[in-house]
């Protein structure tokens, strides 16, 4: 009688939990939804509930060539002996070029010190050389100083790098070496070129280094009227035009994000499960692929306890948020974050989903105004050699681009505009006819058309 009255008690408790569960999950939803933009419970419940369908081949990778991690080992080294120059002259080039009063001694003086720079410069060229992939996969990776067998340049040093180069491709233009400066343009996107969702980090690298490289080559095209010269930049540009994504542009940006992690982690041998998964537990197996990367790669190569004791610490932090997100569950801590984690997804996805949407944003931003670039130089060079200007795009195809440019921000997939210049809607997907100027300080999704200010 006793044990039967036991397990009443223990249903009953079980069934009560569970209710509570239910009503805490259902107003935490309500709560959430309210707040999400249009489409926003639908993305969530199919993020939650589908399987997301990737070949698994997909993921793998094979081992970095010899020549990468020996360039990459270079460039890192140089960095490190020549980062506090480095970074000095990065930010007083950039306080120059954002000043309104350009003195020319302070640039003479940026201009001196630029032989100094050289070892790294020739260290990223070098880099640069490699395979598109190898330096879209180093670009992606993780950034552990740490390590020391495996070549790890991180965001700061490949964005200083790329100024660095945008330096001297100035200078070079200032003395009218315009092969020289249009030259150094092409390096700066050459060593940015990362697949979309890699990693953020990845793709913040992508939009750094084609910023920098794009108005580099605007300055040096505008002022260049040697029509071979342009024909030769014509082709760099339509050859390191931003690349489509290795993975379904049209998934979820977030299970974009983690394919992309799961896939560079592969190409330093940590190996991530893909098969079965909805998009909610891809994030799982990301944090737990991060998880096993700092356990294998990472933690070996330390001495300081510190050290030890912080990545045991982030280890431990990326398995119970891996459960959290319905990876493995190894203790009853794990558990109680995996139940949780049933009430807490609506609000995790809401946090989560305005950042890989800007990202998205900024990376189509990118995207946009590389393809200007690549129209201003094919107009530039149809006007010097046929005397005239061209009237439509089309004009322009298939001589000088390979074919008509789309505008990334349209959603019926029209061309860019010409009138009253090459102009894209812009992310607010309105037609301004350049009556105001996209501005990103002003907000990612702000109004505005995006175009090379004439």
């Amino acid at each position: 009688m006793k044990k039967h009255k036991f397990l009443t008690i223990f249903i009953s408790i079980l069934v009560l939990l569970f209710l509570v569960h239910l009503g805490l999950r259902i107003f935490v939803e309500q709560k959430v939804f309210s707040k999400m933009g249009p489409g926003g419970e639908k993305d969530y419940k199919k993020w939650v509930t589908e399987e997301v369908i990737i070949d698994p081949s997909e993921i793998k990778a094979p081992p970095f060539l010899p020549e990468t991690e020996k360039a990459a080992q270079n460039f890192r080294e140089q960095w490190e002996e020549l980062k506090e120059r480095a970074l000095d002259i990065s930010s007083k080039y950039r306080d120059y070029l954002r000043s309104e009063d350009k003195p020319t001694t302070q640039l003479e003086a940026l201009f001196k010190e630029l032989p100094e720079m050289q070892p790294l410069l020739s260290a990223m060229e070098e880099l640069s050389q490699q395979p598109d992939y190898e330096i879209e996969a180093l670009a992606a990776g993780q950034k552990p100083e740490e390590v020391k067998n495996i070549p790890f340049p991180n965001f700061l040093s490949w964005q200083v790098t790329q100024k660095l180069f945008s330096l001297k491709s100035y200078k070079l233009l200032l003395e009218e070496d315009f092969s020289g400066a249009l030259e150094h343009a092409e390096k700066i996107i050459r060593c940015s070129k990362t697949h979309k969702y890699s990693t953020i980090i990845a793709n913040l690298i992508g939009i750094a280094g084609y910023s920098i490289g794009a108005k580099a080559w605007i300055k040096a095209v505008d002022d260049c009227d040697d029509p071979a010269l342009l024909k030769k930049t014509l082709d760099q540009q339509n050859m390191l035009a931003p690349q489509e994504p290795f993975f379904d542009p049209d998934l979820d940006p977030s299970v974009l994000d983690n394919l992309g992690t799961i896939k560079t982690a592969h190409r330093y041998g940590i190996q991530g499960d893909i098969r079965g998964k909805t998009g909610r537990e891809l994030w799982g197996e990301a944090f737990l692929v991060e998880a096993r990367f700092r356990e294998q790669l990472i933690l070996p190569h330390l001495t300081d306890p510190k050290d030890i004791e912080w990545q045991e610490k982030m280890i431990q932090n990326n398995r119970q948020t891996s459960a959290l997100f319905g990876g493995e569950i190894k203790n009853i801590k794990g558990l109680g974050y995996a139940l949780m984690s049933g009430i807490l997804d609506p609000v995790f996805y809401n946090i989560a989903r305005p950042n890989f949407s800007e990202m998205g944003t900024r990376d189509r931003v990118s995207r946009a105004k590389f393809d200007l670039l690549r129209i201003h130089t094919a107009w530039k060079l149809f006007t010097l050699e046929k005397g005239e200007e061209p009237k439509t795009l089309e004009d322009l195809c298939p001589e000088y681009l390979p074919e008509p440019l789309i505008d990334h921000f349209s959603k019926a997939g029209e061309i860019l505009r010409i009138d009253p210049f090459p102009y894209s809607i812009g992310p607010d997907q309105i037609d301004q006819k350049t009556n105001i100027f996209y501005d990103p300080t002003n907000g990612t999704l702000s109004l505005g058309d995006v175009f090379l200010k004439p």
